[in-house]
């Protein structure tokens, strides 16, 4: 228990502050209409309501106007050995493509936004980093059933 508590904090640490940037402001009590927007889209992905192609789109456009764009742009770079001006497309491309796989559920990023429970934003953070970079590299997932926790 104290182990996984530990690795919570750690996964915290490191990937929030650019990560869950591109998803929630300091104030995480009210969603902004990005968050909301970001949110409306992995849903539309996830129901089948909107193509992938242009999910990716609309990703690159609202992260690209995120003032944290470039914080994340340095994040990803790293996590996803792309380029700096791949990292966004790349982060964009993975993210759209395990939403649409069922990989990754819209309502587990709520998390990210919502804040207050840290042991489910740890989660959040963990489970879309994994699902990100096994996207990205071609590694197979399995998809979660309803998206919830496993």
């Amino acid at each position: 228990m104290r182990r996984n508590r530990l690795l919570c904090r750690l996964a915290l640490l490191l990937a929030t502050p650019a990560v869950a940037a591109w998803l929630s402001t300091a104030q995480a009590a009210e969603r902004s209409f990005l968050e909301d927007e970001v949110l409306e889209v992995l849903r539309d992905v996830q129901d089948g309501e909107l193509a992938p192609a242009a999910a990716r789109d609309r990703c690159l456009l609202t992260t690209g106007e995120s003032e944290d764009a470039e914080s994340l742009r340095q994040v990803m770079s790293t996590f996803l050995e792309v380029s700096g001006s791949q990292a966004i497309p790349a982060f964009c491309s993975a993210l759209i493509d395990a939403v649409a796989e069922r990989r990754l559920a819209a309502e587990e990023l709520a998390a990210l936004i919502d804040g207050g429970n840290h042991e489910a934003e740890a989660y959040a953070v963990g489970r879309l980093l994994r699902e990100v970079y096994m996207t990205h590299n071609g590694l197979l997932a399995t998809p979660v059933a309803g998206g919830g926790r496993p």
